[in-house]
């Protein structure tokens, strides 16, 4: 052994003689102590200390750096490997002052060492300045340093194993190799290593805390610092840290990315604040991918990057990712987080959820289009976009209340679902080629959509501001579709599209539609816009009818906006065994063919329209089929034979559309008969439900409109406040009745009379109306009524205004005679004066044809019959109603919602117009002061200001105070106040009618 170690030392001597001086160590000693050291091995001491340019060689010694002597510096140092602490940290003063050795080229062991032989001393540094593979020779984790630092300012490297108890640093500048097969270990569990900014540390071998299973508790990376993990090795660190500009490069292949296999791996990585510090994997091979936080992340190389399964960690990108070969993330399931861009010259194809949720701008990039597998989520209030590159997303399109996806002139295809509660931008080109449902709170704006698989809208607004194409299927339940764009757009495809609202607001191009298009509620157009509703020749737009009251409308043209082409107009006929039905179209060019084409049976008597101007009674104006021919003109109304066995069917009809303004074409013929003169059966000119009480006529229309009603067997009415046609509206396709008085008479349908609504065809409603008697009569099923109405402006005498002629039901008539004897549908008098009486006599009729004398008789079938009394609560406590039967010689006073049972019998005097009358009563001198002082007060009496009611013992529900002559002056509504102030009220005679739980008071004020 001895013989061993002065051969080393002669060779030491013999390589280094020429260029520095070798010092031995010869008594144990400060290094500082001249007398320890000596020119040879065993000669004597005082040859003086070892500094730069020298070789210390401790000769089995033991010396000390005493902070005395300040640090040291030697070119090389030779330690014995046997004896434990031959350096030493040297303090017999308790200076605590950190002493460093300075190492030029290299640090030597005379063999594996087996003792501590550098004391492990945190006051104690060493500093390798040497270049090359031979800076530490003859080592072993047995004499872990404590504190050691590579700053050469190039290239070292290490071929042996060494262990770190408190840190490792690697120095700016310094490139520090941990050669192939060797490690850097921890060996108290808690050592560091520091790479500082602008150095490099390359892992040829491994970083573990001594084994491969066993971690390194600290690495950290300043600034510009680099690590790179070779081939073969591998860094096991649960602190790893980066900083901002930061490297790593992994071209190892460990399962856990630059985790050796047997280790468990990180959950994260420590993140600095502004996350721009990178890591690259970048093996010439497969590599695995830690599922962890990155700074940027970089994927190159060659093979494919796999995400590891191993762990059950996240994968978070917080800065950007670059793909620029294979990355395989399906066989780890967990959501991806990406803060930063996305570039990818690789191939990517995701099968889980990628969450876009930076809060700076972040794009997708790149040469090569990502199949997101799993879906998109954005979460970005920034945004996301594509930049140069498309997008395929196989799962859900998932953007978060702020966020916003633009596709920025891309195509994005979608087979998920669209969940959108932020903002989807109008760019590029969505193609829908899966079954998606669109849903969310946000905005849904397209630039081209394409749709070639299933696609389900939301129930709001999705536009359109480029080409729509559909060869898939397009559902649109409740929602509306808008073309929005500033050029032409296109309408295309091989399926059908059913919108249930479109709206078209371009007013730079023309929107075409050049397939089968559906419109199931309706269509609005904006100022400017232009809608071709047959494109090129190839589209047909049909306007959907799918019962009584569901026919889809075309919302009010602008003036300066039109529907151009061919359109289909629907008209759903319901069942209703053999009648007649009055009905129209809104298109030019219709044909009896269309009718027919639907199932009908049209032969020479089943189809008729009505000619005013042939005189002689109602019914003679009838022009029919076979006169006519085939034509069905959209500028008056007809009325057609249904057979049970037919119905219910859908005609279509299709043409061109009335548009804008329409003047109705009337005719005024008399014949000394105003009731059978001047009827004219017109038609709604548009694909609308219209407005009566918003169509403009002249003098010479009466003012009430008549609708036959099949279901009834009825005709409605409307006078613009009374009737039973609902608030006057006229469906699409309805024919209606007016009646002309004179001569000239003018009747237009403006755009502005269509109503946003649809209207049942012939549905019936009665509202309540001040005034307003509603009487009816039914037998089992059948209900006929009439209406009496007293109101300011009309007049006893029959009133072009306000009173309706009655026609001929074809079940029983109900009606009420006028001044002159005609029977009317709507009887409207004069308003109410004080202390009116009148007297209303009833009709009832029915009609049958008489071979004989080639006309209607009146007639009427026997049995049981009801006379039903309502509205009666809209008149003031100042009036009762008496019901007269002259037949059987007695009277009712009625009340609201009163049934009068009766018989008709073959007698004549049992129906027709001199049976009943309704006899309207005054009784303002009939009221007395019927209040109760212990229940309700009401006081002053006179009163010239403020009225009091104090309420004792009733619940008072309601307080109306009438004048004399009905009108209404106060009522008090859910609001029930003790005070009510009389100052607006004229001097006179008021009742107060108060409405309690348990019964109606009346009583009589006077207002001084």
């Amino acid at each position: 052994m001895v013989r061993n170690f002065y051969f080393l030392i002669f060779i030491i001597f013999i390589s280094t003689s020429a260029y520095s001086t070798n010092y031995f160590a010869i008594a144990n000693g400060d290094w500082g102590d001249a007398s320890i050291w000596s020119l040879t091995p065993t000669g004597s001491g005082g040859a003086g200390v070892p500094g730069t340019g020298d070789i210390a060689i401790t000769n089995g010694r033991q010396v000390g750096l005493n902070p005395i002597y300040g640090d040291v510096t030697v070119d090389r140092i030779t330690v014995t490997n046997s004896v434990a602490n031959s350096l030493y940290y040297s303090d017999p003063f308790f200076l605590f002052t950190p002493v460093t050795l300075n190492i030029n080229l290299s640090l030597s062991s005379t063999g594996v060492p087996s003792a501590q032989i550098i004391e492990d001393n945190s006051f104690l540094n060493i500093v390798i300045l040497g270049t090359g593979s031979t800076v530490i020779n003859n080592w072993s984790t047995t004499s872990p340093f404590n504190t050691i630092s590579f700053s050469s300012g190039g290239g070292t490297t290490i071929n042996g194993n060494i262990a770190i108890s408190n840190s490792l640093i690697v120095d700016s500048g310094t490139t520090f190799t941990i050669g192939s097969g060797y490690a850097v270990s921890n060996s108290s569990g808690s050592a560091s290593i520091t790479i500082e900014s602008g150095s490099a540390m390359v892992v040829g071998g491994s970083i573990n805390g001594g084994s491969a299973s066993t971690n390194f508790p600290d690495v950290t990376m300043s600034g510009s610092a680099t690590i790179t993990v070779n081939t073969n090795g591998y860094l096991n660190s649960d602190g790893f840290t980066f900083s901002s500009g930061s490297t790593l490069n992994v071209t190892n292949n460990q399962p856990d990315g630059w985790w050796h296999s047997t280790s468990p791996g990180p959950s994260s990585v420590p993140v600095p604040g502004d996350y721009n510090f990178t890591v690259t994997y970048n093996r010439l091979g497969d590599q695995s991918v830690l599922p962890a936080n990155y700074g940027n992340l970089i994927l190159t190389g060659s093979g494919t990057k796999t995400l590891s399964s191993a762990l059950s960690g996240l994968l978070k990108v917080f800065g950007d990712i670059t793909i620029e070969t294979t990355f395989s993330t399906s066989s780890n399931g967990n959501i991806i987080d990406l803060q930063g861009n996305l570039h990818n010259d690789g191939t990517w194809a995701p099968t889980q959820r990628i969450n876009f949720n930076g809060t700076s701008a972040q794009s997708i990039t790149g040469n090569n289009m990502v199949t997101f597998g799993g879906g998109i989520t954005v979460s970005n209030s920034a945004g996301v976009s594509l930049s140069n590159q498309d997008a395929d997303i196989n799962g859900v399109l998932d953007i978060d209340p702020g966020a916003s996806f633009d596709p920025n002139g891309r195509q994005v295809n979608l087979a998920g679902n669209l969940v959108n509660d932020g903002s989807l931008s109008a760019s590029g080109v969505f193609v829908f080629d899966g079954t998606t449902t669109i849903s969310g709170s946000g905005t849904n704006a397209f630039n081209d959509l394409t749709v070639t698989g299933s696609i389900s809208a939301p129930s709001k607004t999705l536009t359109i501001a480029g080409d729509f194409a559909n060869s898939g299927t397009f559902s649109n339940v409740n929602g509306t579709v808008t073309f929005n764009g500033i050029n032409a757009q296109s309408i295309s495809g091989s399926s059908t599209n059913n919108f249930y609202n479109l709206t078209v607001t371009n007013s730079g191009g023309t929107v075409s539609n050049n397939m089968n298009s559906n419109l199931n509620t309706a269509m609005t157009l904006g100022s400017g816009a232009v809608f071709d509703a047959d494109g090129s020749g190839s589209g047909v737009f049909t306007v959907i009818s799918t019962s009584g009251s569901n026919a889809a409308r075309i919302n009010a043209i602008p003036s300066d906006a039109s529907v151009t082409g061919n359109v289909v107009v629907q008209r759903y006929f319901d069942g209703g065994g053999d009648v007649w039905r009055n009905f129209g179209t809104c298109v030019n060019g219709a044909t009896v063919t269309q009718i027919t084409s639907a199932g009908l049976t049209i032969n020479g008597n089943d189809l008729a329209y009505y000619n005013e101007s042939v005189t002689g009674g109602v019914d003679n104006g009838w022009v029919l089929q076979s006169t006519f021919g085939s034509s069905i003109s959209n500028s008056r109304g007809y009325s057609m034979w249904t057979r049970t066995e037919e119905m219910p069917v859908t005609v279509s009809f299709s043409g061109t559309l009335n548009q804008h303004n329409q003047s109705i074409p009337l005719t005024y013929t008399s014949s000394g008969s105003p009731s059978d003169d001047g009827w004219n059966l017109v038609n709604n000119p548009f694909p609308s439900t219209v407005d009566w009480d918003l169509m403009t006529r002249n003098g010479s229309v009466s003012g009430t409109v008549a609708v036959w009603n099949t279901s009834t067997s009825s005709y409605d009415y409307w006078n613009g406040s009374t009737g039973n046609l609902t608030n006057g509206l006229i469906a699409s396709g309805q024919a209606f009745w007016v009646q002309t008085n004179a001569s000239s008479p003018t009747l237009t349908i403006p755009e502005s009379a269509k109503a946003t609504s649809s209207s049942s065809f012939l549905r019936s409603s009665d509202e309540e109306e001040q005034n307003l008697l509603i009487v009816s009569l039914s037998k089992a099923d059948k209900v006929d009524r009439t209406y009496i109405h007293f109101r300011e402006g009309a007049i006893d005498g029959f009133d072009t205004k306000y009173d309706g002629i009655k026609l001929r039901n074809g079940i029983f008539n109900l009606a009420t005679l006028d001044s002159e004897g005609q029977s009317l549908a709507i009887n409207t008098l004069a308003a109410l004066g004080e202390f009116d009486e009148k007297t209303i006599k009833v009709d009832m009729y029915n009609t049958a044809w008489d071979n004989d004398l080639s006309d209607y008789v009146r007639v009427f079938e026997e049995g049981d019959y009801v006379l039903s009394f309502d509205n009666l609560e809209s008149f003031s406590p100042l009036y009762d109603f008496v019901l007269i039967d002259n037949y059987l010689n007695k009277s009712t006073t009625l009340e609201s919602g009163y049934e009068y049972n009766f018989n008709v019998t073959s007698d004549p005097e049992s129906w027709g117009n001199s049976r009943f009358e309704i006899h309207l009563v005054s009784v303002v001198t009939d009221i007395e002061n019927d209040l109760d002082g212990s229940e309700i007060s009401l006081y002053p009496n006179p009163v010239s200001s403020v009225l009091h009611i104090d309420s004792k013992r009733l619940d008072v529900l309601n307080v109306r105070i009438y004048s004399t002559n009905g009108k209404l002056i106060y009522s008090s509504g859910k609001k029930i106040e003790n005070e009510i102030n009389m100052t607006f009220a004229p001097k006179g005679i008021y009742i107060v009618n108060i409405v309690t739980k348990s019964k109606t008071i009346n009583y009589r004020i006077l207002k001084k």
